[in-house]
């Protein structure tokens, strides 16, 4: 099975440029309204997330950037799937992701989280202490 690193530098910027391009193309349709999903759709915003988003190309109007890590791995253990967990924890052997810090950012939105009905916070800390240790 493919780890994060590998399947993150396979994504490139050809593949994200069709797919921006096809994704641009479609919302352009009459009738058809497709967009990316994001880590703020299903948990509230940590802060500085726009901040610690890298910026990876520019092609014509569209920017494209990786989205905040720390968002990434939150939401990776709140769905808790083997290789989302597999995901965030190579995040933090990389030193992408501070648990520290990671741990300091839920707790900043911890009481925003019945916005989301569908997440349990106490269970999401749970998951969360766990996958960190």
């Amino acid at each position: 099975m493919a780890s994060f690193d590998d399947r993150h530098r396979r994504a490139g910027r050809a593949r994200i440029r069709r797919a921006a391009a096809s994704d641009l193309r479609a919302q352009g349709d009459a009738g058809s309204q497709h967009r990316f999903a994001a880590p703020p759709d299903f948990l509230p915003e940590l802060p500085g997330w726009r901040e610690r988003s890298r910026f990876r190309f520019r092609e014509r109007a569209l920017e494209v950037y990786d989205f905040d890590l720390y968002s990434q791995a939150l939401s990776k253990i709140e769905r808790g799937f083997d290789l989302d967990l597999a995901d965030a924890r190579k995040m933090i052997e990389a030193g992408y992701v501070d648990p520290g810090r990671l741990r300091e950012l839920f707790d900043q939105i911890e009481d925003q989280l019945y916005r989301f009905p569908a997440v349990d916070p106490a269970g999401l800390r749970a998951k969360l202490e766990r996958a960190l240790g």
